[in-house]
């Protein structure tokens, strides 16, 4: 698949994913450190000003009381849309406002130094178009309900929105879903290699865009999109024993990464440029 090939790095409900609840861990699971590095190749973007100072804004608590917040966005273009509402807020700030390109790992890094230290909450802002999507599906699938104008889990718990995942399944012999792993070729300095994970796609277009492929390779199997929300997902990270045990990567959106590889052919194109350091 091309973009797999090639790949580097409102509804009624307000979704977001709100870093501070902590997920039960088991007694033996993977380290952070390696938790962590399946969130590397994640883009995520926020609001900076002249400086590169992170911008906090305020939201309101369950009394009403502000309550500084940064907000995060996983597409480039959510990013663009607060920034021009924030340049209209505040006109006399707009040429100071900018983007910064972050990494999931470092957003929760970040998160980690100051949690005990700052009353700033994290919010990582999924794609309206791709919650409500997210929310279609799982309603689809029975695993959501409407009972009373509420939205809830078929346990009968209250449907917490975030940022949604989607990926993709195939029926096995019993009938239920199972992944369906994906097996890609890259290059690694010049060394052609293989490269198998089960993906977890962060735009459901791009998955469809893939699964059409994936039709044609295997036009007996049949592919069906689920979802998951991040939070769970990362859960599912955290109390892994093993890193064979959850072979997951997330595939970033479309627009996110070639608006990140262009801007690492600009970094490359400008050390090109560069003259080269003198020696004595």
């Amino acid at each position: 698949m091309k973009r797999l090939k090639n790949w580097a790095l409102t509804l009624g409900i307000a979704g977001s994913l709100m870093l501070g609840v902590a997920s039960p861990r088991a007694a033996v699971a993977l380290s952070e450190a390696e938790v962590m590095s399946r969130l590397t190749s994640v883009p995520v973007f926020t609001l900076v000003d002249d400086k590169g100072n992170p911008i906090v804004g305020s939201v309101k608590d369950a009394q009403q009381k502000d309550q500084p917040v940064l907000l995060f966005f996983l597409n480039h273009k959510d990013a663009l849309e607060q920034l021009s509402t924030y340049q209209k807020a505040k006109p006399a700030d707009a040429e100071k406002a900018g983007i910064r390109l972050l990494s999931m790992k470092e957003v929760l890094e970040s998160y980690e130094k100051i949690k005990d230290k700052s009353k700033v909450i994290y919010s990582i802002e999924p794609n309206a178009s791709e919650l409500q999507t997210a929310v279609s599906l799982l309603k689809n699938n029975g695993q959501l309900v409407v009972k009373d104008g509420k939205l809830l889990t078929k346990d009968g718990n209250a449907f917490v929105p975030d940022v949604p995942l989607f990926f993709p399944t195939i029926k096995g012999p019993d009938g239920k879903p199972r992944f369906l792993p994906l097996t890609v070729q890259k290059e690694v300095q010049g060394k052609k290699q293989t490269d198998a994970f089960i993906p977890f796609y962060l735009n459901k277009g791009d998955l469809d865009s893939d699964i059409q492929e994936l039709i044609k390779d295997n036009s007996k199997q049949n592919v069906q999109v689920q979802v998951l929300m991040f939070n769970t997902f990362l859960s599912h990270l955290y109390n892994a024993k093993a890193a064979k045990d959850v072979p997951f990567r997330i595939i970033p959106s479309d627009e996110s990464s070639k608006f990140v590889n262009s801007l690492l052919q600009q970094a490359a194109q400008k050390n090109k440029q560069a003259p080269a350091p003198k020696t004595n």
